[in-house]
């Protein structure tokens, strides 16, 4: 018996998490099925910003499943631009849910929210979905909003919602903006050009999953009962050891250099992030090892330089 062909929307469908996620499901066993595609970005004249247009695709294309993607995403704009942070991802998520809501669209949506939300300058041993949050940047505080009012309408209007909390995804194309991704570009070009590789401080320790690992953890959940689901792997370490693994690829010998513009505010503590409900209730788990998605960013930038 054939499954019904299901229309899925990606807002943000154009930016790094979404061609992933479009690439995962153009595979021959998509894990979703049959499917028509609809495209909702910015790059592509979209704006989540403006109701009229995302009412209008959801009315037009009535999509079965949503992935909410769309968002300023780079924590330092945040602080420098918060007015435009929250404009994007939380009149943008608003904006998507009253569109459902008012078409009567009956589809399930997945809202991308951040480890963010709780905040990492804590003595908590680990973060689980009920534990407190504490964002401690506009970032966060928009993307907590967001997955707030996700919740709330779920509740009051029954609809079929699930809001993640995804801790650091890196993978090819990501960019070099992020600290990972940054490394790897420098460390291409010091193979190209023999460039010295700058970098801040190196203490910070962050949680690392490839992007697919992620997107699976999205497919799976989506279809899940409405709430709240972190999404991470088991590889929570420190900047220094992701630059050192990076390093141990490469195919030449790297000089590196300190530079003090390149420092920021950081703490040392980061609470164990814990993933129990999503692997309880969906079977998820980190199948990518750190190293093999460290090799492919490398190897995406050594083409790129």
């Amino acid at each position: 018996m054939m499954c019904p062909m299901k229309n899925v929307l990606i807002t943000g469908g154009a930016g790094f998490v979404g061609t992933h996620l479009q690439s995962v499901l153009s595979n021959a066993n998509s894990p979703i099925g049959s499917y028509n595609l609809e495209i909702f970005d910015l790059k592509l004249g979209h704006d989540i910003r403006d109701y009229e247009q995302i009412r209008n695709m959801i009315d037009r294309f009535q999509p079965d499943l949503i992935f909410h993607l769309a968002a300023q995403a780079f924590v330092p704009e945040g602080n420098t631009n918060p007015h435009r942070v929250f404009n994007v991802n939380v009149q943008g998520t608003m904006n998507l849910l009253e569109a459902v809501k008012q078409t009567g669209n009956q589809s399930r949506i997945l809202v991308a929210g951040t480890s963010e939300e709780y905040g990492y300058d804590r003595d908590d041993p680990e973060l689980n979905e009920n534990s407190s949050t504490n964002p401690s940047t506009p970032y966060g505080v928009s993307k907590l909003a967001a997955t707030t009012l996700s919740m709330t309408y779920a509740r009051n209007y029954q609809m079929n919602v699930v809001a993640t909390r995804a801790w650091n995804h890196i993978g090819a194309g990501a960019s070099p903006s992020y600290a990972v991704s940054a490394f790897a570009k420098r460390i291409a070009e010091a193979e190209k050009y023999g460039a010295v590789v700058k970098h801040g401080n190196l203490e910070s320790i962050r949680n690392y999953t490839d992007v697919n690992d992620i997107i699976d953890g999205y497919i799976r959940v989506i279809e899940s009962d409405s709430g709240i689901y972190n999404i991470a792997g088991e590889n929570s370490v420190s900047t220094k050891e992701v630059l050192e693994r990076l390093t141990s690829f490469a195919n030449k010998p790297i000089h590196f250099e300190a530079n003090e513009n390149l420092y920021r505010p950081m703490s040392l503590k980061f609470p164990k992030p814990n993933c129990d409900k999503l692997k309880n209730q969906t079977g998820w788990k980190q199948k990518i090892p750190l190293d093999e998605t460290l090799k492919t960013i490398l190897d995406d930038w050594r083409v790129k330089v």
